[in-house]
């Protein structure tokens, strides 16, 4: 999957949720700004009888405060979009058919420089799905990949060692290059 395509899905499947996200901490935000508009209502009509500078001073404080749990707000639903879209994406790469999978792999393979005789790890999870793969892999690229009895410890994906280097595919790892890559640009483009 390419990282245009699997960008254009990201931002796609993040603007819906986005609305939805949006929509809920604008409320929750609505809330608290009237919970604490009517708490220093109260507190500045108490105040001023005493003393009229200590109840703007104050009035100002509750304000900045709303604001800023206004924000925090916003920023942890806008995470957690951000955050749902690429575990969605990882999802699924994780669970794409036998025949973009395959293709996906060696998309993959083709980006780098290897040997043809390197060993490929993976999960103990994902083992039957690469040992029908590896023999339709070697064919495409012309190599001789021997998958290993070893189990990788990564999630899914598949590391490659070679005998000078390894190369990790894990797809956790590829999702969150992506992400450092991408997830200001993504940000910008789901919360205009």
């Amino acid at each position: 999957m390419e990282k245009k395509n699997l960008t254009d899905y990201i931002v796609s499947k993040g603007k819906e949720e986005a609305k939805q996200i949006k929509a809920e901490a604008d409320k929750a935000a609505l809330k608290v700004e009237r919970d604490i508009l009517n708490k220093a209502e109260e507190e500045a009509k108490r105040i001023i009888l005493s003393a009229s500078t200590e109840a703007d001073y104050k009035v100002s404080t509750l304000e900045m405060t709303q604001e800023i749990e206004r924000r925090k707000a916003l920023l942890r639903a806008k995470s957690e979009v951000i955050n749902e879209v690429f575990q969605q994406a990882y999802q699924k790469i994780k669970n794409l058919p036998d025949k973009e999978f395959l293709s996906l792999i060696i998309s993959l393979i083709k980006k780098e420089k290897y040997s043809g005789n390197e060993e490929i790890m993976v999960n103990k999870e994902e083992f039957n799905k690469y040992e029908a793969l590896i023999p339709k892999i070697n064919q495409e690229l012309k190599t001789e990949f021997k998958l290993s009895k070893k189990p990788a410890l990564i999630d899914s994906g598949f590391l490659m060692v070679g005998k000078y280097y390894d190369l990790n595919f894990d797809f956790m790892e590829l999702i969150n290059e992506v992400r450092r890559e991408y997830e200001s640009k993504l940000s910008e483009e789901l919360f205009k």
